[in-house]
């Protein structure tokens, strides 16, 4: 049995109930018994009691309100989802699904599961230790600052002087290029420290990286071999970066 998991608190729950009926598409029903279980914003579980075939799209942004869904059902009780369950397939995004906390949850249960074990999801989410391993290991990044939202360290002047325009903005813990933005000005700058502070105590500054972008895929096998897959231009067609848009909207990037 395979339980496809998405949702979840993050900005990014959108995102994830897309990735997960992405996966459903392409998952041999002859071969696999599918659960699907979506979490809310609000952490509880939902998991299905049809078909998953039949399911529409309310079904899965509301499941709450859907027959063809049983719950809620909150994490330390939710024994009865993963019975008979082989593997879980993580559609999940961001806080909660990308940061290591779900996949401790996983572990604690002994439920084997796709993608990063707990500290490389905990590290990879969390750019501003990314950014530090980066550094201590030799790997090049880009220039970077942290501005302390209580008024402590570095400066908006400070940040300038080193920084220079354009420069990115981004809240340390989310993904998807939700909560980051270029800013190519004093004012815009100031304006995204502002509402990033709703998330984050603290704001990650880096600097502006002209150039093309490329996605870099490797796969790694049970054995621990690797395996490069060729690398994929991306450009986006009417962004001035790989922004939200370009990622998630058809037609808004070429990938070559």
């Amino acid at each position: 049995q395979v339980n496809v998991i998405m949702g979840g608190p993050s900005a990014e729950h959108e995102i994830s109930l897309a990735t997960g009926r992405e996966m459903l598409k392409y998952l041999d029903r002859s071969k696999y018994s599918l659960r699907i279980v979506i979490i809310t914003r609000e952490k509880t579980f939902y998991y299905n009691n049809t078909d998953a075939s039949t399911l529409t799209e309310q079904d899965y942004t509301e499941p709450d309100k859907s027959p063809n869904f049983l719950g809620p059902v909150s994490p330390a009780m939710s024994q009865e989802i993963w019975n008979e369950c082989d593997i879980a397939l993580l559609a999940l995004h961001g806080e909660f699904g990308e940061d290591g906390k779900f996949q401790g949850f996983l572990e604690t249960l002994g439920i084997p599961y796709t993608g990063s074990d707990v500290f490389a999801s905990a590290v990879g989410m969390e750019k501003i230790a990314s950014k530090r391993l980066f550094e201590q290991t030799g790997i090049i990044t880009p220039s970077w600052s942290i501005y302390n939202t209580d008024g402590s360290g570095v400066s908006i002047d400070e940040i300038i002087q080193k920084h220079g325009f354009p420069c990115f903005v981004k809240c340390p813990q989310s993904g998807s290029s939700r909560l980051m933005d270029r800013a190519d000005s004093r004012k815009m700058l100031e304006d995204m420290i502002f509402k990033l502070s709703e998330d984050s105590s603290e704001i990650l500054i880096e600097s502006y990286i002209s150039g093309d972008e490329y996605s870099c895929p490797v796969l790694e096998y049970p054995d621990g071999s690797l395996r490069p897959l060729p690398p994929i231009l991306i450009r986006p067609v009417k962004s001035s970066y790989f922004d939200y848009t370009a990622k998630y909207t058809d037609g808004a990037c070429e990938e070559i």
